[in-house]
């Protein structure tokens, strides 16, 4: 016998039921039958089920059957046939590769339709909305009375600091005397039961304290803080169901709309004067949208995907107006200047990108963390950005100048969110079950809060910066004060 039959036979041997295995004409298959057909009982056969391509049966050979397989998906092979058993090893590295090359083709597939869609007149229509004066509201205010009895109307609780911090240019003590005469009836006002699944995303509205909540359970839950400043709570006043989870939320600047990305690929848009859905965002409906946050005029909503791209949305329109491109991996975090002048992006790609809004154009890409960027955010002043990342870390970057000027460290694991309070002041939520505060010209945080059980997702500043809210994995929405003068 010569020595390459030797060869020959060695290599047939290996070759068993369960074993995948490529064929010489570049098949792929798993065999699911080893040994001789009818009564020949000295030829040796492989029964093989096709992951792809056409077969010649289903398992069966002459009435008689071997395995079971779907119709035209089996084949009978000698193991001459077999080019070669692949390995687990082997066909992780092919999973891979494919995985890539998928996600390659649906970012070509997105850009592509991006072009097609988006003209240069909706360009320049975005560049001086995002420029635009941010003064003045879109909706026409309502008076405090007005306000007030809208609110029990839809038996949604408000405690009377929401209506002195929306009203603030009223007379406090008026304000006061009014809410008093309805306190009764107010806190009478029925409470509803919060999150029945984890919590992935809380925001809050800066015009009267409103907190949303969005989460695994398909529902957005709308909260307003209760309790002391020593021992404040969260009292959940109402609900939305939805049909998808929920990502990201962000209220517009004027309170009147909250946005929500899902899940499906949608952002919906909601009326926060009846908790209706007005309408939704279109065109991202195969790619999911990780992130979201409002222009700081309102007009535009800006969202980060899966498909790496950071879109600008017309809110009235209805239409993205740009596409922003650049990033290697999925877009988790975006964060616009409060002049609309910078979006700022935080990519799985371990990298920041700073936008101008002018030209539409990346002005900066901030390179440093080790892992993932979850989250990034603009501090009140607009001086600088502050990412969160998976490696563990917050980093501080000028703006302007595009250098990292300091590392936040503390955490024990991967940072899901940060969020800008006031001045320098920040907050982080994290793996490790706690949300900390942090001054960005200090390495290390000034208090550390405590209370969730499981990965904390989301954390967000609540009151003019005195109180920070936080959403986890435990189902729950909690809020910590923040201590003064510190």
């Amino acid at each position: 016998m010569s020595t390459a039959t030797q060869g020959k036979k060695k290599k047939i041997k290996k070759v068993k039921e369960g074993d995948c295995i490529l064929l010489q004409r570049g098949l792929v298959g798993v065999v699911k039958y080893a040994g001789p057909l009818d009564d020949n009982k000295n030829k040796y056969y492989l029964g093989v089920q096709l992951g792809e391509g056409q077969g010649e049966c289903n398992g069966m050979f002459r009435g008689i059957r071997y395995f079971d397989c779907p119709m035209n998906k089996g084949m009978f092979i000698e193991p001459k046939d077999v080019k070669k058993v692949i390995s687990s090893e082997d066909l992780l590295l092919k999973v891979v590769a494919l995985n890539k090359k998928v996600k390659k083709t649906q970012a070509e597939v997105s850009r592509l339709s991006d072009e097609l869609n988006l003209s240069k007149e909706k360009a320049k229509k975005t560049m001086a909305s995002m420029t635009a004066s941010t003064t003045g509201t879109v909706a026409v205010e309502r008076t405090a009375e007005q306000f007030l009895k809208q609110e029990m109307g839809k038996k949604w609780y408000l405690s009377c600091d929401d209506l002195v911090t929306r009203y603030p240019n009223d007379n406090k003590q008026q304000l006061e005397t009014m809410y008093n005469s309805h306190k009764k009836e107010i806190e009478g006002f029925p409470e509803t039961p919060a999150h029945s699944r984890i919590v992935y995303t809380v925001c809050s509205s800066p015009k009267d304290n409103l907190v949303a909540s969005g989460s695994d359970d398909k529902t957005i839950r709308l909260w307003r803080k209760t309790g002391t400043p020593q021992a404040p709570k969260m009292r959940c006043i109402t609900y939305i169901q939805l049909r998808s989870c929920i990502n990201s939320l962000a209220f517009s600047p004027d309170g009147s709309t909250l946005a929500a990305a899902l899940d499906s690929g949608w952002i919906e848009l909601y009326d926060l004067h009846n908790g209706k859905m007005t309408g939704a965002l279109e065109g991202q409906t195969t790619s999911e949208v990780w992130t979201i946050c409002f222009s700081p005029d309102g007009a535009n909503l800006i969202s980060g995907a899966l498909d790496r791209a950071v879109r600008i949305w017309d809110v009235k329109e209805r239409e993205c107006m740009w596409a922003l491109r650049g990033h290697d991996e999925w877009v988790n975090g975006v964060a616009v200047s409060s002049d609309g002048r910078s979006i700022v992006s935080g990519s799985g790609d371990k990298t920041v990108r700073v936008w101008d809004t002018k030209n539409m154009a990346c002005r900066s890409t901030l390179r440093g963390h080790t892992d993932f960027v979850r989250s990034v955010c603009v501090t009140e002043e607009s001086t600088h950005i502050v990412s969160a990342s998976d490696d563990c870390q917050l980093r501080v970057w000028d703006l302007e100048k595009a250098v990292c000027t300091n590392v936040l460290t503390g955490h024990s694991k991967g940072i899901y969110s940060v969020s800008a309070g006031k001045g320098n002041t920040v907050a982080s939520a994290s793996r490790d079950a706690t949300v900390k505060l942090w001054d960005i010209t200090n390495p290390k945080s000034l208090q550390e809060f405590k209370g969730h059980r499981g990965d904390v997702n989301s954390c967000v500043f609540v009151d003019n910066g005195e109180f920070v809210c936080s959403g986890s994995d435990d189902k729950q929405v909690h809020i910590f004060g923040v201590k003064t003068g510190l």
